[in-house]
């Protein structure tokens, strides 16, 4: 008795050793600029989590989240804990899809592979939503496919993914359509009277976070009086992706003399990309109402072009290009540029939080502009080599790995794609929303190289 519980003691000891360095690993960039990244968004978020307001385009759940991660307000408590849930939820799912191998040798090769060099660690210790992307489609995963789990550890695992729902739409979005992808699925199997992958009945553990998610941001709209909707600014995002597409300027054409539109005067000056849409001081969107003023006229014109059917199927050409665009758009840490005197973060810091001042004023991000020239040769390297992997591994290796294994690489290749058709075809094509999701491919890929080289050795596979 006391033998065992040495080496499960042990065993529980080495499990969050390791766990505790792949999280300092993982901020190893964040150390090194002396202060949590920051984004163009994190203003609002911070504002949200420090000062209650509602952000116009974002919802409130990663602002509460760094509200009560947020120890004694320090923000490095929080960033840490982002780290943890990326180290820990790697080290389970690791486990789970590869369970003949020692954890404690594979999982540092993971953190090098699918945390560093795809630039994982640059979102980890960012103060942006953007880490929990790949962390929902781990939970997606645990909760279907992890045997071990108990009721209680499902709980904390939904509850995990409600989270990462909460702080972001697309998250939100990606989980229900996994799990609508994989519903699919099994009937399919069902229907073919073959076993199925898993009980349809543990897809409540996938949806609910998500639909929990749904009804949290309708209720934090009406709560503060903002009305019964799930989201301010769905109106303004949707008219920017027709204005960078070159639909809007179209239609505006076509309809004007009938319609009347407040855009009609400014059909000639559309912008060129969804960004200056929304955020150029010279931009039409300012001109017709900006956020709150402009969703009775834009949401009329929406609803009229979406019922034409010439303009909706060019809606959906041009989501599918965009998708596509979308899955090869890759670099590391877009965005992270200086964020001045002028600038969200800092506007928040010198309001709300001026003691963090000084050290904000220190950062490797404030005080110069950095290249990841390298570091996106890299990770387009690593993406190529982990997708021929994939392949291989797929094509070859389907009838001697195990199933948890193949069954993860899926869901790697579908989450990917996923996140592509979400954020391309319904907001637009930018690097920093395909980058955040990408460490999936090389996480899986390594699972999958680990595997492949052991049954090789064994004889097994080829």
């Amino acid at each position: 008795m006391q033998e065992n519980f040495a080496k499960t003691l042990n065993r529980a000891l080495i499990t969050t050793l390791m766990i505790i360095v792949g999280a300092i690993v993982l901020l190893i960039p964040a150390i090194w600029n002396g202060f949590p990244h920051v984004y163009s968004d994190t203003g609002a978020y911070l504002a949200t989590a420090f000062e209650g307001k509602i952000p116009l385009g974002r919802p409130t759940g990663y602002g509460m989240f760094i509200r009560y991660t947020a120890i004694g307000n320090s923000l490095w408590s929080t960033i840490f804990i982002q780290a943890l849930l990326f180290s820990g939820l790697l080290w389970r799912a690791l486990k789970i899809a590869l369970p003949m191998a020692k954890t404690w040798q594979v999982f540092p090769i993971v953190i090098l592979v699918a945390g560093v060099t795809t630039g994982a660690n640059w979102y980890t210790g960012q103060l942006m939503p953007d880490v929990f992307t790949g962390l929902v489609i781990l939970t997606f995963y645990l909760l279907l496919f992890d045997q071990a789990l108990n009721s209680f550890a499902k709980i904390g695992l939904s509850f995990l993914a409600y989270v990462f729902c909460f702080s972001h739409y697309s998250h939100m979005a990606l989980l229900l359509a996994m799990s609508m992808v994989f519903l699919v699925w099994n009937v399919w199997l069902l229907i073919r009277k073959k076993a199925p992958s898993f009980s349809i009945f543990s897809l409540a553990w996938t949806v609910t976070p998500a639909l929990l998610a749904i009804l949290s941001f309708y209720y934090v709209n009406y709560s503060n009086d903002l009305g019964w909707r799930m989201t301010r600014s769905s109106h303004v995002f949707t008219m920017a992706k027709l204005s960078e597409s070159g639909m809007l300027k179209e239609y505006l054409d076509e309809t004007c003399e009938e319609m009347n539109w407040a855009l009609c005067p400014y059909a000639d000056e559309l912008p060129k990309s969804a960004a200056a849409f929304i955020w150029n001081g010279d931009s039409p969107f300012k001109k017709t109402g900006y956020w709150d003023n402009s969703r009775p006229q834009y949401d009329s014109l929406i609803a009229d072009f979406f019922s034409r059917p010439k303009y909706l199927g060019w809606y959906v050409k041009d989501g599918a290009v965009s998708t596509f665009e979308q899955l090869f758009e890759l670099s590391v840490a877009e965005g992270l540029t200086p964020y001045n005197e002028n600038s969200s973060p800092y506007k928040f810091f010198e309001r709300a939080m001026p003691d963090k001042i000084p050290a904000y004023l220190g950062t490797v991000q404030f005080d110069r502009l950095l290249s990841f020239d390298k570091e996106k040769l890299i990770l387009q390297a690593v993406m190529i080599i982990s997708a021929l992997i994939l392949l291989f591994g797929l094509f070859w290796g389907r009838k001697r790995l195990n199933s948890q294994l193949l069954t993860l690489s899926v869901i790697a290749l579908f989450a990917y794609v996923m996140n592509a058709a979400i954020t391309g075809a319904l907001a637009n094509v930018y690097s920093r929303l395909q980058a955040r999701i990408a460490w999936l491919i090389p996480f899986a890929a390594v699972l999958l190289a680990w595997a492949i080289i052991s049954e090789m050795r064994k004889g097994k596979l080829l």
